[in-house]
């Protein structure tokens, strides 16, 4: 479990990519000999290897999480993905990725037991749970003064846990070639897919004070809705 912490914040940082698109929502994957189906992020569309740019940017994140873990599939915003194809765009803001650990990446527990240790192991490494109510939850998210320069990381803690997967939440502030800085928040939803650990990576440019705050359970609120999808897609 310990390791497991740490993959989660290399993922917010099988095979290689080898998915095949089944419809516009889903890809398949395999993790570990296990045929999987992954739902995308509604508004989402998957990287291809078969495309220059989205092979330049699969190829990077996983040369990032290469001895942690195993990239299945990503993806990102389609309007973003056409404007980065097209050379209109540099940088992808809302993209994401699925994963799965190269070690210990299996679990005979139930779903929502394994998301309520994660959970646990999370909380025991510091990343604390934002508890209460969304205005509750919005409020604090709202009044985080990050401080955070380039390079550095802010856990948000686990900003929720469900019969599916723990949501823990991170700020990162990236250095751009051109020299500049983007803050980004990630969710990381880690949950059991088939008895496989699965993690679901979902990104989106960062701002203190209200604006981040719905940005951020925006994306818990994506992530929580993928997350099921896939897993209903997979019973």
């Amino acid at each position: 479990m310990r390791r497991l912490f740490a993959v989660a914040l290399v993922c917010l940082a099988a095979q290689p990519l080898r998915s095949q698109t089944v419809r516009a929502e889903t890809v398949r994957a395999e993790i570990g000999g296990t045929a999987v189906t992954l739902a995308l992020p509604a508004g989402h569309c998957a990287l291809e290897r078969s495309h220059d740019v989205d092979r330049v940017i699969i190829e990077t994140v996983e040369r990032v999480v290469a001895n942690t873990n195993h990239v299945l599939a990503a993806f990102a915003e389609c309007g973003q993905r056409a404007e980065l194809r097209e050379g209109r765009r540099k940088l992808l803001d809302d993209y994401g990725q699925y994963m799965t650990p190269i070690r210990g990446g299996q679990s005979t527990l139930p779903p929502a037991t394994f998301a309520r240790q994660m959970t646990e192991v999370f909380q025991k490494q510091g990343a604390k749970m934002i508890e209460g109510a969304e205005a509750d939850t919005r409020e604090k998210l709202s009044a985080l003064r990050l401080g955070i320069r380039m390079g550095e990381n802010r856990l948000l803690g686990v900003l929720k846990t469900d019969d599916r997967a723990a949501y823990l939440g991170i700020v990162q502030a990236l250095g751009l070639p051109d020299g500049g800085t983007k803050v980004q928040v990630g969710i990381a939803a880690f949950g059991l897919v088939k008895q496989q650990v699965l993690s679901l990576n979902l990104y989106s440019r960062f701002e203190e004070g209200a604006a981040g705050a719905n940005t951020t359970l925006r994306l818990l609120e994506l992530s929580t809705q993928t997350y099921a999808s896939t897993a209903g897609a997979n019973e």
